[in-house]
């Protein structure tokens, strides 16, 4: 005849708990993740290329930014960023993170692949990435 110990049930709850505090410590650690970056990134390029491209406009008109399609430059439309990895994130003494990525730029069927580092902070709407 088997026993029924009722250290078993104990012993499984313990652990349990034990993975589900970890679990929870682990969320909560305050550092932006790749999904917190990557709408930042996609955002922030996009922007960059759109400035750009205004500053084409402005010197030479539809012509200027003719001229950058024909060097390669995409529509600021087209980027995608992909593949956000992170490397390594710190707090700062300030409570910013930075952060160490690498990601994917893509473009129509080009794609680049970038490892830079970036500073983020938590603002009431959420993350955002702070200038260089």
């Amino acid at each position: 005849m088997a026993r029924y110990s009722w250290q078993r049930p104990v012993r499984h709850t313990v652990a349990a708990l034990a993975l589900a505090f970890a679990l929870l410590l682990g969320g909560c650690s305050g550092a932006p993740d790749a999904g917190d970056l990557q709408p930042l990134l996609q955002t922030q390029l996009r922007a960059n290329l759109q400035s750009a491209q205004s500053a084409m406009q402005a010197l030479g008109g539809d012509q200027g930014v003719a001229f950058m399609r024909a060097l390669g430059a995409p529509d600021p439309a087209q980027i995608r960023v992909e593949n956000v990895e992170i490397f390594e994130s710190r707090e700062l003494d300030n409570g910013d993170y930075e952060v160490r990525l690498r990601y994917d730029i893509v473009a129509g069927d080009r794609r680049d692949i970038q490892t830079r580092t970036v500073v983020s902070d938590k603002a009431d709407s959420g993350w955002r990435l702070l200038p260089d």
